[in-house]
């Protein structure tokens, strides 16, 4: 694992003077409130196969012991490079945005990391290996299924399977792929730092993640080999999207408008990054865009032409009901 321990609490800064390692991958991890969790998450970084990487964290206010735990784990730990910040405090989404926007621009893999997740040994060199034949000036982005767990980490199920190529038709609409999941290469990393010049929010992330890097052109590999333990509890962020109930209170978000805020914010962030888009991409974001404030008709036929669509049947039916109701 790259360098020496480097515990910072600098806000906002992360201090990277060294050239990294060509496969070393940094680890960025989001923390507020997960002394419960956090043990179970970082031996699983340490139990990775490749073993060259880098954790950096940004805690967002944490009231509990996370501090204490981070710094017991940098000074057992002195070989791993550890760069703990303050947080921006403006929730999950903008923690992991400032974190690749302190990011050193040279860092050879980016990889997300939830706080409450465990990690599978596999999970670094499979996506490492998955975009080693990717031209390194091309943007590109290795996601993919989890292992739907109990509180205690007891796998359930794997989460659904998407049987339909990523693409930005998908990715305007939908996320196919977790954050705590996700592995990106320099490319994908420098498109991503261009694109988070001036001030904007997003609705997630890693969703933001999967429109730019598709939209830029980039490479998407969806991974059907579930690599992360995906912990269900009542402090989910934003639980596992399967069963019934998670059915019904999607549903209810749409019916409350707040789909229609999600997609809003990701309008005015992608516009900001209108000009890292392929042409054809560019077009389909302007007709999603013009669609969501016509009439009925017009409504429907632009979101037919533009051919955004979800993974799923049943995804698709929820997206066409949101379109009738006005609610995109």
């Amino acid at each position: 694992m790259a360098g020496g321990n480097n515990h910072n609490h600098e806000a906002g800064r992360i201090h990277r003077d060294a050239v990294p390692d060509a496969n070393n991958v940094a680890i960025l991890m989001a923390v507020y409130n997960g002394a419960e969790w956090l043990p179970d998450q970082l031996v699983s970084f340490k139990n990775q196969t490749h073993r060259n990487w880098s954790l950096f964290i940004g805690d967002d206010g944490s009231s509990d012991d996370s501090k204490d735990l981070i710094s017991c784990f940098a000074r057992a730990n002195p070989q791993i490079d550890v760069t703990h910040t303050d947080g921006p405090r403006q929730g999950f989404a903008e923690n992991f945005l400032t974190l690749i926007r302190n990011l050193a621009a040279n860092t050879p893999f980016v990889a997300f990391a939830d706080q409450d997740d465990s990690w599978l040994p596999g999970k670094l060199e499979r996506g490492i290996a998955a975009l080693a034949d990717i031209p390194e000036d091309v943007p590109a982005l290795y996601c993919g299924r989890t292992w739907i767990c109990t509180r205690q980490l007891r796998p359930l199920r794997p989460s659904i399977e998407f049987k339909r190529a990523p693409s930005f038709e998908n990715a305007i609409v939908q996320n196919i792929g977790g954050g705590n999941t996700m592995l990106y290469n320099n490319a994908a990393l420098r498109l991503l730092k261009t694109n988070l010049q001036g001030s904007f929010s997003v609705a997630s992330h890693d969703w933001w993640v999967y429109q730019v890097v598709s939209g830029a052109g980039g490479q998407v590999i969806y991974d059907t080999e579930p690599m992360v333990l995906y912990r269900q509890h009542e402090g989910n962020v934003i639980g596992a999207s399967e069963g019934v109930k998670a059915i019904l209170s999607r549903l209810m978000m749409v019916l409350r408008g707040q789909y229609k805020s999600w997609n809003e914010q990701n309008i005015q962030a992608l516009y900001r990054s209108h000009i890292t888009m392929t042409p054809d991409n560019a077009s389909i974001l302007r007709t999603f865009k013009t669609s969501r404030c016509s009439s009925f008709r017009t409504r429907i036929k632009m979101l037919f032409s533009s051919g955004v669509h979800h993974q799923t049947r049943l995804g698709n039916a929820g997206f066409w009901l949101a379109a009738v109701l006005n609610r995109v």
